[in-house]
């Protein structure tokens, strides 16, 4: 991936990167740093605080946003997970992408050559996509990234891999041979007509792959998700299209507690939120180096301000051993944005254990995870 990247702007220009997986975009992004890449060189995704990823973000608006002008750079790669498939206003000129379902993966294309009058390289006249994260398994049916397949389902990941092929040929060329001339896809215009290839009862698939097995699991999901969603209803069976408002909070008595609540709406295992601090000599401070006390006392809205700006939503594989182990600092007992936020508390180190990981926070790669 590293090799493809630097090849994409070898003449210039700028590449996004788009992943699956926060790992596999910090691998890529050292690959890159510890080679020494020439060129302006971000990386973004969930697992940076807060205010990292504000100001990551905002360094990607201003330098390769609608107004970036001269400021675009000559040179420069942004690797980023899916955080950069929506409201994320960018220009780049060449798009790198594991594959995704059909939908997602339209609107990463969204982001190439998105603005008219973005000054472009020679080497990038018009929009290019790579489509990373599937390969050919046995008998020609693709294999692909287990954490892909875990998020998206191997269902909507096939139709998917189908539809790229039909434009851009097999997944493998043989050897010295180019891969055979496809169709281009013309973005918005044929939108409509991807999504409802993808989504369709049609078959689009080739022989011999999987795709009325893995239809029928994909379908056994979406009807547990919506038997669970139908157990959240505030109006009565079969009258959620009702004329009046009558009715609306038949349910409403079944309101359970914030975090019951908190995953109603994300649809997924629970996660948890915590604050990074740091443990230093006689007492804590915030992870940008700010002074709380002897036992994390914040003494003004300013620097709880700040130190909220550590705050960060833990991977799922954590949660468990986040409720069990971490607890708000006693300092933080009469501060009613602190009282009930855990404290993710790294030692002098950089680093703690939490369950069966060691976790650590790079200013660069953001939280680090490493299964011991």
């Amino acid at each position: 991936m590293a090799q493809a990247v630097r090849e994409s702007v070898a003449d210039g220009g700028v590449a996004l990167v788009v992943v699956n997986q926060v790992a596999r975009a910090q691998a890529i992004y050292q690959g890159l740093r510890d080679a020494g890449f020439d060129g302006c060189l971000r990386l973004l995704h969930a697992r940076f605080c807060a205010a990292h990823r504000a100001d990551r973000t905002s360094q990607c608006l201003r330098l390769m946003g609608p107004h970036a002008g001269e400021d675009r750079p000559r040179r420069m790669v942004v690797i980023a997970t899916q955080l950069a498939e929506q409201s994320f206003d960018v220009d780049a000129d060449v798009l790198i992408t594991d594959l995704a379902p059909t939908d997602l993966l339209l609107q990463r294309i969204g982001r190439l050559h998105r603005h008219s009058g973005t000054r472009r390289p020679a080497a990038h006249p018009v929009p290019r996509v790579l489509v990373t994260g599937v390969a050919a398994g046995r008998d020609g049916v693709p294999r692909f990234l287990r954490t892909s397949e875990t998020i998206y389902g191997e269902w909507s990941l096939l139709r998917a891999a189908a539809l790229v092929m039909e434009a851009a040929g097999p997944l493998v060329a043989g050897e010295g041979k180019k891969p055979l001339p496809g169709s281009d896809w013309s973005i918005p215009a044929d939108v409509p007509h991807l999504v409802a290839r993808a989504y369709g009862e049609t078959k689009i698939c080739p022989a011999g792959w999987p795709e009325a097995e893995s239809w029928e699991r994909w379908r056994a999901k979406e009807l547990e998700r919506e038997g669970k969603a139908g157990g959240y209803l505030l109006c009565r069976q079969r009258e959620w299209a009702f004329p009046t408002l009558e009715g609306l909070h038949y349910a409403g008595s079944r309101a359970a507690t914030e975090d019951q609540l908190d995953a109603v709406v994300r649809d997924g295992a629970p996660t948890a939120e915590a604050v990074i601090v740091r443990r230093s000599a006689g007492g804590y401070r915030a992870f940008d180096g700010t002074w709380l006390g002897v036992h994390g006392e914040v003494d003004d809205d300013e620097v709880t301000d700040r130190l909220l700006g550590g705050g960060i939503r833990l991977p799922q594989g954590l949660t468990e051993a986040a409720q069990a182990e971490l607890r708000p600092l006693p300092g933080w007992a009469d501060r009613p944005w602190l009282r009930y936020q855990l404290a993710l508390v790294l030692e002098e180190d950089g680093t703690r254990l939490l369950g069966a990981n060691r976790v650590s926070y790079d200013d660069d790669l953001g939280l680090v995870v490493e299964r011991l």
